[in-house]
């Protein structure tokens, strides 16, 4: 989903699809792998290899380590570009991102949408909220198309005025 999401919205994040190696310096650690394998295939559907010692042996030419889980379509990409990208794709789609804004709430409403409580002031969103503003911390950093430009100062480079600041 990241990588098609990358070439649609031609998102700059220098994603490279690269694989991924986990190798299991202790025997239980190898047991773990073995149950990560299984909870990926069983509830991602995602399929990995889990090699024994002989295969690494065969393959590095060392005994160190007592196994490996590989994972060929793991990938990385640059955070950062990232998520500036896929804040500008949500902006050509219409969508309002309000910066520093600590989200303390997120409630459905029956109208549909949801209602976004934030210090000082709520929003209402009429549409599913992104990842963004559900994240694991309690504050994101985005721009909102709802004041006018200049209307409050921003500390830090960036490469458009920020607009409609609720601090």
């Amino acid at each position: 989903m990241v990588e098609e999401l990358t070439v649609k919205e031609q998102i700059d994040c220098d994603f490279h699809r690269v694989g991924c190696l986990g190798v299991a310096f202790k025997p239980q650690h190898l047991e773990s792998m073995r149950a990560t394998q299984r909870d990926l295939a069983d509830n991602f559907g995602h399929d990995t290899t889990l090699l024994s010692k002989s295969d690494l042996r065969a393959e590095l030419g060392s005994d160190y380590y007592h196994g490996a889980l590989l994972d060929p379509l793991s990938a990385h990409l640059h955070i950062g570009k990232y998520v500036h990208g896929l804040a500008e794709a949500a902006e050509r789609a219409g969508a309002q991102i309000h910066e520093r804004n600590a989200a303390t709430a997120l409630h459905r409403i029956p109208e549909g949408g949801f209602l976004v409580e934030t210090l000082p002031r709520s929003w209402t969103a009429t549409r599913r909220p992104t990842p963004c503003a559900v994240s694991a911390s309690p504050r994101f950093r985005c721009r909102s198309t709802t004041a006018p430009p200049g209307s409050c100062p921003s500390p830090g480079r960036t490469t458009r005025p920020r607009t409609g600041c609720a601090d």
